[in-house]
């Protein structure tokens, strides 16, 4: 475990790379004043303002959960649902700054601050990660689908407690790769939510409350091979998903993992050669990662990628079918920004 001096250390070079460790785990904000504010991917958020680091000290708080941290070592522990050595170590890796054992001669806090090498830090990593890929740097590998004898998934989260329900990410043949947990909160506060992975070294295995490492696996893939043919919906969340499921059950209806600001981390070439259609949330933050899906879906080789217009969606308050294979009556609809 790093001592105390060392984890000290990493935050105040952590600190002097200010903007290349928050583009790697916080990217997508605004710079305001001595503030970086941004939306918070440990729960639904989709204003800017609640979740904000100072760029000159590391504090960082979110006033909407009274989460908060004094340095980004502390930052990267939250956001990794990690503890503080374990995220200094994490830091350290993506610095490239010697673990403390290590007889590598040692940078100066002069150095690490300067732009070039956080660049350079940062290229490093991405190469480690090629090298072992599914690694997150300590020999730990993501298990991606979870083998039949793995142990029992936890039932609850240290903090938030047993989730109101727990989503399984599937692979395209039905295995399960990992699990989303979602946490229903008393009305006031924000509902949270945690992915749940499992993680292999020198022959053990334990669960972490974390994503994934590289491209997630998207939530929904089954559908594409049950329905081969059918158009392909995209929502945001997989409660929506499930909702969507409902109104249209012979299609592929799929989300991906994290929220509005995490299109980018997820991996769509499963996508290439599929008509696709998203269903955005109705805020900026939906039109914002809408347009985010777009053109991740077109670089992934999808046929075509139709955006529903919101404002011209009308659901038709009637039925069709009978008994279990009643089914809502979608009206008239167009889609907008097709590509």
């Amino acid at each position: 475990m790093p001592s105390k001096p060392y984890i000290k250390r990493v935050a105040s070079i952590a600190l002097g790379a200010f903007n290349s460790v928050l583009n790697h785990w916080l990217p997508g904000g605004k710079h305001r004043g001595h503030e970086y504010v941004v939306l918070n991917p440990m729960r639904a958020d989709s204003d800017l303002g609640s979740f904000s680091i100072n760029t000159n000290t590391g504090d960082w708080s979110d006033f909407a959960t009274r989460d908060r941290g004094k340095d980004l070592v502390s930052l990267v522990a939250y956001l990794e649902n990690e503890a503080q050595g374990k995220a200094s170590e994490r830091l350290a890796a993506f610095l490239n700054i010697p673990p403390e054992n290590s007889n590598a001669p040692k940078r100066t806090g002069g150095d690490s601050k300067q732009p070039g090498n956080s660049n350079a830090s940062a290229c490093q990593k991405e190469s480690n990660s090629a090298e072992n890929p599914g690694g997150d740097g300590d020999g730990w590998q993501c298990v991606m689908p979870i083998p039949d004898n793995a142990p029992k998934p936890p039932a609850a989260h240290s903090k938030h407690g047993k989730p109101s329900k727990r989503y399984p990410y599937h692979d395209i043949d039905g295995r399960v790769n990992f699990y989303h947990d979602r946490y229903d909160k008393p009305e006031g506060e924000k509902k949270q939510f945690s992915p749940l992975t499992l993680w292999e070294k020198d022959g053990k295995r334990e669960w972490r409350f974390k994503v994934p490492s590289g491209l997630r696996p998207l939530y929904g893939l089954p559908g594409l091979l049950q329905y081969p043919d059918a158009g392909c919906w995209f929502v945001e969340g997989e409660k929506a998903a499930e909702a969507l499921q409902k109104l249209l059950p012979d299609h592929p209806i799929l989300c991906w993992q994290g929220g509005s600001q995490a299109v980018t981390k997820s991996n769509y070439s499963p996508l290439a050669g599929r008509d696709c259609v998203v269903f955005p949330d109705n805020d900026l933050a939906g039109k914002k990662a809408a347009n985010d899906l777009m053109k991740q879906l077109t670089v992934a080789g999808a046929r075509s990628v139709r955006v529903l217009d919101l404002e011209k969606l009308e659901l038709t308050p009637g039925w069709q079918g009978e008994g279990k294979d009643k089914i809502a009556n979608i009206g008239r609809w167009r889609t907008f920004g097709s590509r």
